[in-house]
């Protein structure tokens, strides 16, 4: 859950606004009021540091695969050459503290890993990288502002030899001068050595105003796309190709004089350079920014990724991806809903009932917050309920939603409990709201004391505490106990793990609050053993009308990976949880934006449980699970799709030869992808573990057998014969496929998946086939089909495919024979 205000999240989970009013009641009805809102802190129970079922240590977690951390340095495999997918963004800490605040993170990112690149970020604060003799580094992004180099002429040296080592280079921001006049002198011919090595020449002209500039020459392929260049341009730095070998995007002129064209966007076989103010836009009153250029043509040449494969994360199966996770907020919310209201039931069981149970064929993963189910912080029986009926479902997943909700992670990443204790009050207002009942009776601040004394007794509540993000009033949601990191991410998923029916464990942590965990809390879910997921609010919409609104696969956090969510929750649909209740409807527009006219997300449906407390987000909500159940779509679980995530930054591909190429170390990841492929088949002859493929948008998506540890792929031209190949292989399916086997009578392999299995398979022309499906030795289906004159055998296995299915595909003798 991304920025919500703390009152807010009280409303929600807090609903029980117990009066008392009347103070000659019997001692025992106080005892019952004390018991509903301050009991669950009162309890003279150890802190869940004390108490080993909840912050245990990783050696009593189940066994589960975990993401490694990030390496920097990828050795090339001695019988063949590494395919480099590295591109390292220069940025200063001193100007952009933050990663996420980058750039380069904020739009460029996301279209770099499209084209299957990395992004490594380096800090210019901490000197310039050595990254001389990497074999991984494709390539260097400097989308600078001129006071991001202090010493510019180390910079351009630096650079020079970059390009000397044939590693391309980018320019998209300011040029990098000197601070003085003196020093812009000195540096005036290493510029030039730089640029010229670039392939284009800086002149001296600076040229502002710009009312008498037009274009003169302008690839709509590179140079047009979500803004172009309407309305007054920006002033720039003249530029002029100076390399025949360069391809000029832009060319401007001015006063249609043309010894002034400058040639402010080009690639070639270096790199490439857009000119500072030239690859964005940003919208007037807005802070919206809009591309000029088109990033993916643009990256696509200035680092040669044509005929790069690239690893992707969008589609299984030949099949869009398809996931759903939930937030725990809201869980203990009563529902108005009008078939619920005022009978007392929580928004936690309406969605149950209504967006879960009634959806087996569509995967989900449930997060509890686990102070909401925990009764010595908020929970109460009724919740812990429903999570053990939600998580008995076979398409429901468990995650964790983290204990107390921590709102801005990186308060805690230096955590001292004595700062907390300020926020106190504010955890539990009920302590000084009803100070008259404590004055009388003495229980009410009895027990907040007893919370205080958790803490740091030597401390008072004046003590300064450090600041927070300006949109929270607390730290986290709730503040029974001081924060622990064991207890948010291994306490969180044993406590909710003891709910659990067998076979079933925490797999992901579903991060709260800003999203922005720091390293040792994503590390923490890496040693436990569970993915780590959430996020990026992926935005493509009439109110983000732009791919920079859409985020990259993840962030890098130290040594460490944070895998972004899809897409974005109801949350920023309904201004934070305060108006158009019915704003999440708006999903599909987004969906459908980054899958046409190219794939950039898989089809993500992520909200919170407080989504079952008001009837227009229910519909909202309903529909779009009912617009996922009409797409064509492979659905996998959260953890899943994190796992896959995580083997986009971990793959390495090696090339073996012409067109061939072996895929390594790519953990959940099942998909290579080549661009501009419509002439492009598989060559299943020089192949080894691949499923499928599928031609579609231009692209050839490769499906890789995921009990194949490095699989090859080979490329051959395609014919224009439907039928051309005699390789049996599936086209698209609803279900993960893998251990394809080809045998005289035809082929075998094993499936798993929710709903019904629909697959397409190429295989003999006008052939007839049977069909049969196994669980555990025992016939679970059989139907017989005949491929059609393409050779396209299409069928449906109606039997549950959580668990594996074996799989038989026998050709029936001819008819004529």
């Amino acid at each position: 859950m991304r920025r919500r205000p703390r009152q807010l999240h009280r409303r929600l989970v807090k609903r029980r606004a117990w009066l008392a009013v009347f103070f000659v009641l019997l001692l025992a009805a106080v005892g019952v009021y004390q018991f509903l809102i301050l009991g669950v802190y009162q309890q003279n129970r150890p802190a869940p540091k004390d108490d080993p079922s909840i912050a245990s240590n990783d050696a009593g977690r189940p066994a589960g695969r975990a993401p490694a951390a990030l390496e920097v340095a990828v050795p090339t495999s001695a019988d063949g050459t590494l395919v480099p997918r590295t591109i390292v963004a220069l940025y200063n800490s001193q100007n952009s503290p933050q990663i996420r605040d980058t750039i380069v993170h904020r739009v460029a990112e996301m279209p770099l890993n499209h084209l299957g690149l990395t992004v490594e970020y380096r800090d210019l604060a901490a000197g310039l990288p050595q990254i001389a003799g990497r074999n991984d580094v494709r390539g260097v992004l400097a989308w600078l502002e001129g006071e991001d180099v202090v010493d510019a002429a180390a910079y351009y040296a630096w650079a020079d030899a970059v390009l000397q080592s044939g590693i391309r280079y980018v320019v998209m921001g300011d040029v990098i001068r000197g601070r003085d006049a003196a020093a812009q002198a000195g540096i005036r011919g290493a510029a030039n050595r730089f640029y010229q090595r670039l392939g284009v020449r800086l002149t001296d002209d600076y040229v502002t105003p710009t009312y008498d500039v037009k274009i003169v020459d302008q690839d709509p392929e590179v140079a047009a796309f979500e803004r172009g260049f309407s309305g007054p341009l920006p002033a720039f730095d003249r530029f002029e190709a100076s390399d025949a070998a360069v391809q000029t995007h832009l060319t401007l002129r001015q006063a249609d004089l043309a010894a002034t064209d400058s040639d402010l966007v080009v690639t070639g076989p270096n790199g490439g350079l857009v000119a500072a103010g030239y690859g964005l836009a940003e919208d007037r009153g807005t802070e919206l920014l809009r591309w000029r250029i088109n990033p993916f043509a643009f990256f696509s040449l200035a680092f040669d990724t044509d005929a790069v494969p690239k690893p992707d994360v969008t589609t299984l199966s030949g099949r869009r991806i398809y996931y759903s996770h939930i937030d725990g907020d809201g869980w203990l919310s009563l529902s108005t809903v009008d078939r619920y209201r005022d009978q007392g039931v929580i928004a936690a069981e309406v969605i149950h009932r209504q967006a879960i149970e009634p959806y087996p064929d569509l995967p989900v993963t449930v997060a509890p917050i686990a102070a909401d189910i925990d009764p010595r912080w908020l929970g109460t029986e009724n919740a812990r309920r429903v999570a053990r009926e939600l998580f008995l479902l076979p398409q429901v997943e468990a995650g964790s939603h983290t204990y107390s909700h921590p709102f801005d992670w990186e308060w805690f990443a230096e955590y001292r409990a004595s700062a907390e204790i300020p926020f106190l009050r504010k955890y539990f207002p009920d302590a000084a709201r009803n100070s008259l009942i404590g004055s009388l009776f003495g229980r009410e601040q009895a027990g907040y004391d007893q919370v205080v004394a958790r803490y740091d007794a030597g401390q008072t509540e004046g003590e300064i505490a450090a600041p927070l993000e300006h949109v929270y009033e607390t730290p986290r949601a709730y503040g029974n106990f001081p924060y622990q990191l064991a207890t948010e991410i291994s306490g969180a998923a044993d406590f909710i793990g003891a709910l659990l029916p067998p076979g079933k464990r925490v797999e992901v942590v579903q991060w709260s609050g800003n999203t922005m965990p720091y390293e040792a809390a994503i590390e923490a879910t890496r040693r436990a053993g569970m993915r780590n997921l959430n996020g990026g609010d992926s935005r493509f919409d009439p109110r983000f009308p732009s791919t920079t609104s859409v985020p990259p696969v993840g962030r890098p956090v130290g040594s460490e990976r944070q895998i972004y969510a899809s897409a974005s929750n109801e949350n920023t649909y309904t201004a934070l949880w305060t108006d158009r209740f019915y704003g999440f409807q708006l999903l599909t527009q987004t969906l459908d934006n980054t899958e046409t006219p190219i794939r950039l997300k898989p089809f993500n449906i992520y909200y919170h449980m407080y989504s079952g407390e008001k009837q227009p987000a229910l519909n909202a909500l309903l529909a779009n699970l009912e617009y996922a159940r009409a797409s064509e779509l492979a659905p996998v679980t959260t953890s899943t799709y994190a796992a896959i995530g995580d083997g986009f930054y971990s793959t390495r591909i090696v090339e073996l030869g012409e067109r061939r190429w072996r895929i390594e170390g790519r953990d959940g990841l099942q998909t290579i992808r080549f661009d501009d492929a419509d002439n492009l088949a598989v060559d299943f002859s020089r192949s080894i573990g691949i499923v499928g493929q599928r031609h579609t948008q231009g692209s050839l998506y490769i499906a890789l057998d995921s009990a194949i540890a490095a699989p090859i792929v080979a490329l051959r031209e395609r014919s224009g014969d439907a039928a051309e190949s005699d390789d049996v292989h599936l086209i698209h399916g609803r279900w993960a496929v893998t251990r394809l086997q080809h045998n005289e009578a035809g082929f075998t392999f094993l499936t798993q998946g929710f709903g019904a299995g629909e697959m397409a398979w190429r295989a003999r022309p006008n052939a007839p086939y049977t069909i049969s499906a196994e669980a555990e030795g025992r016939e679970v289906f059989r139907e017989t089909g005949v491929a059609d004159q393409n050779g396209i055998l299409s069928f449906t296995i109606d039997a549950a495919g959580i668990d594996p299915l074996a799989v038989r595909v026998a050709r029936q003798p001819s008819r004529e024979g």
